[in-house]
């Protein structure tokens, strides 16, 4: 028997913090502990998100282990990867450097450049402040990740230009591949 019962408080959809949402920095940048602190002056806030939002995955194998009548007996994980996926809609200077590499941008009063390279991609630590119904504060806190993956980039008067990037999360010191600190309903 449940020892709550069902409440469509805890029933909600997920926006993304007006004036920012997803904010990356250095691996190593101090992280927040809750979900009202402020930011480390690191974090730098990457702009908006495609209306596809952020995905997160979690995906893996399994090796089933049998006895000698060929029962399964025991299960164990071979391996699981954590995955987010997004899309940059902001051709700035902080999303080209998630994409591209943080070395292989730099930006004048006037002009942009961003080198495409081969680049190993830097380790970084991701921050999205997320809101749900009522007011209810959600922050996601990736203490380690880096991007493993770029979708295409499209150039079409019918979409919006940006970068689509795939960030593998890795475990942190205490084995966490993610904290979240969420409101209670009330």
């Amino acid at each position: 028997m449940p020892t709550t019962p069902n409440s469509t408080a805890n029933v909600s959809t997920t926006k993304g913090v007006i004036g920012g949402y997803f904010f990356t920095a250095p691996e190593g940048t101090t992280l927040p502990t809750d979900n009202t602190t402020a930011l480390d002056n690191a974090f730098v806030n990457i702009g908006y998100i495609s209306d596809a939002g952020v995905v997160h995955s979690k995906s893996g194998s399994n090796t089933n282990f049998h006895d000698m009548n060929m029962d399964t007996i025991a299960s164990a994980a071979s391996e699981i990867d954590r995955t987010m996926v997004q899309k940059f809609v902001e051709v700035n200077v902080s999303a080209l450097k998630e994409a591209r590499g943080q070395t292989n941008v730099t930006a004048s009063t006037t002009m942009i450049t961003a080198k495409d390279t081969n680049d190993d991609m830097p380790y970084r630590c991701i921050v999205q402040e997320l809101v749900l119904k009522g007011g209810r504060k959600w922050r996601r806190v990736i203490p380690r990740a880096k991007v493993t993956d770029w979708g295409d980039e499209t150039d079409l008067s019918t979409e919006l230009a940006g970068f689509e990037l795939t960030y593998t999360k890795f475990a942190d010191s205490t084995g966490a591949y993610q904290y979240d600190y969420i409101d209670i309903a009330s």
